[in-house]
């Protein structure tokens, strides 16, 4: 059983350094793999500079800007590990034994994905009375041979959705871990400067999603 873990990068090195510190220092053998999205600044210079200090670091160069799902998707199919653990790049581990007791659960219940689990509609959108259960790939420990029979991750506001809706209707397990008592996320740590890259039908999407929400609670 072999364990990586992956982050997707696209500006925002002052984040995934942080990241990058918190795991390594707690998991100094653990490979870490961040695919790199073709920042237009600093970054790839940065990242590669750190190597010489955080040894297990690998980068994943890329030559255009494939956005968070499919750069999850590449870097899942770059790395050959049993299980890969998905950070978000505005992450930071502040209690030691996450690995642990996310690999814990994974084998105990056979599970596909561990993570933090909510229920969401047919778009993604949170909503407690959804009937797709989603992990949330901030902080998500993913077993690779079982994602490869799936739909890849992909550019949506969501890249897991597809994904795990195939998952579902396979009877692939996805269990529920509380992974904010060991990782913190920060939230929003790439969309808050360069937003979802969804283009205007998204953008248009979200914004109905949200006006009907506003107008159901005032009626």
């Amino acid at each position: 059983m072999t364990l990586s873990i992956l982050i997707v990068h696209y500006k925002t090195f002052g984040l995934t350094q942080q990241a990058l510190w918190s795991y390594f220092e707690a998991y100094p053998d653990i490979p870490i793999y961040v695919v790199e999205n073709a920042s237009n600044d600093h970054s790839l210079a940065a990242l590669e500079a750190l190597k010489s200090e955080i040894l297990t670091l690998h980068i994943l160069p890329q030559s255009q800007n494939l956005h968070h799902g499919p750069g999850m998707d590449f870097g899942i199919r770059s790395i050959r590990s049993d299980y890969i653990l998905l950070l978000d790049s505005d992450c930071i581990l502040y209690k030691k034994g996450l690995i642990e007791a996310l690999l814990q659960t994974a084998q105990q219940e056979d599970a596909y994905l561990v993570g933090h689990l909510q229920m969401v509609d047919k778009d993604g959108f949170d909503d407690r009375s959804g009937e797709i259960a989603y992990i949330h790939p901030h902080c998500a420990l993913l077993h690779r041979q079982e994602y490869l029979t799936l739909p890849p991750f992909e550019k949506h506001g969501a890249p897991c959705l597809k994904n795990q809706i195939a998952a579902q209707q396979k009877g692939f397990v996805k269990a529920d871990f509380k992974v904010q008592d060991f990782n913190y996320h920060i939230g929003r740590g790439t969309v808050r400067t360069e937003g979802y890259g969804l283009g205007v039908k998204g953008k248009m999407k979200s914004l109905l999603r949200k006006s009907k929400k506003l107008f159901s609670v005032k009626h």
